[in-house]
């Protein structure tokens, strides 16, 4: 981290400045007006401002703040710790020194009573370096809120050991530690739904995945099953364990579609933050059954004409770069029509099995949905209170 330097001036300096040089030139045209012990006292006083001037302008050329941690990911509610190490390689010791850090509002740190129309949290860590060492400081932050909280606008404040001013060194660079808040996973339980049988899909006995969205019958409990996969109904009503038998596929593909706008406006529905955290449980349930899934938003790229988005993938680092994606979304991004989107599905590399859409739909929005219905690929809406099948058989739109 760099930083500029600028020194806060001190009356009590400046006047000894003044002092000296009122009593420097008088001296040199009326020596004979002074004694030696004067002389003395006046090359002290110019001793003191010299060094004051050197250590001003040298003691923080070598002074060097680094973030121990480049970036960190948390979750909302976690709690976490920011370390700087501070090196003076130098020759000057910094001593009583204040490291000021400001952050973005989706951490707190410790201690900092922030307001709500404060849109950043401070903090402040107290420290004294000596000459050729390094220290090591930290600061207790809370994550609060999905998004990306930087390091911005810090200063760096110690007083001149020869003086009476103080230094203030304020943050210059953009090479800066950033937080990475994760939507929080919010467990839902969806409703079960069946698909409708499409004329023309074929099926597989011996699929490699099966469509945990299709449940298609029953059979008895063995020991190698997963215990989410019993069936409890019916076990409840046998009295025997059952297990769930899911719809057996080739190819099983899920696109997740991330709407940015509101039906009425351009701005994200009031709830967005509540469809960020389903989509991460959505996510997480695709990651644990081995499902490779996409996930798009209707958001631009800045620099390239292309679509906000994580590729097709699965595992866990494909997971933990979606919960990345979904931090890093702002509702006030550059955002386009997200019929637009869907029309686009078709002419993906990987033309999914399952679609899974957020936030309401509109007239036109139903009919580019219907378009893609005709492909034969299976799509869901989720909403604010649950996942259900798109169509006329399906739920609220």
């Amino acid at each position: 981290m760099k930083f500029k330097a600028h020194y806060l001036p001190s009356w009590l300096n400046t006047m000894l400045y003044g002092v000296f040089l009122t009593y420097l030139v008088w001296a040199a045209f009326y020596p004979a007006d002074y004694s030696r012990i004067f002389f003395y006292i006046l090359g002290i006083i110019g001793a003191i401002l010299l060094l004051s001037d050197l250590y001003a302008a040298l003691s923080h050329k070598k002074l060097e703040v680094e973030f121990v941690e480049k970036s960190d990911r948390k979750y909302k509610g976690e709690e976490g710790i920011m370390t700087f190490k501070i090196t003076q390689h130098g020759l000057f010791p910094i001593v009583g020194a204040s490291l000021d850090i400001n952050a973005g509002d989706y951490i707190i740190f410790e201690g900092d009573k922030k307001k709500r129309s404060v849109s950043r949290t401070h903090k402040r860590l107290s420290f004294s370096v000596m000459p050729k060492k390094s220290i090591y400081i930290s600061a207790k932050y809370t994550a609060i809120e999905r998004g990306v909280s930087k390091v911005f606008g810090s200063t760096l404040s110690y007083p001149n050991l020869f003086g009476f001013n103080n230094i203030v060194l304020e943050q210059k660079s953009s090479n800066t530690t950033e937080v990475i808040v994760y939507p929080e996973i919010k467990v839902s339980k969806f409703k079960p739904f069946r698909l409708r049988n499409i004329d023309g899909n074929y099926r597989k006995q011996n699929a490699l995945f099966q469509d945990k969205m299709l449940k298609v019958g029953s059979r008895e409990y063995m020991p190698t099953d997963q215990l989410r996969d019993v069936h409890w109904k019916q076990t409840a009503r046998t009295s025997t364990l059952r297990t769930n038998v899911y719809e057996q596929v080739t190819d099983l593909e899920v696109l997740i579609l991330v709407n940015l706008r509101s039906d009425k406006s351009y701005v994200a529905v009031e709830y967005i933050e509540e469809i960020y955290e389903k989509v991460a449980y959505i996510s997480y349930q695709l990651t644990h059954d081995n499902i490779p899934y996409q996930l798009i938003s209707n958001v631009r790229h800045i620099h390239i004409n292309d679509y906000l988005h994580v590729p097709l993938g699965s595992g866990a680092t494909h997971y933990k770069r979606t919960l990345e994606f979904l931090a890093r979304l702002k509702s006030i991004d550059f955002t386009v029509p997200f019929e637009h989107l869907i029309r686009r599905v078709p002419n993906l590399n990987h033309v999914p099995s399952h679609v899974i859409f957020t936030g309401p739909t509109d007239e036109t929005i139903e009919e580019a949905l219907l378009e893609l219905k005709k492909k034969h690929i299976n799509i869901y809406q989720l909403d604010k209170e649950s996942l259900v099948l798109f169509g006329p058989s399906g739920g609220a739109r």
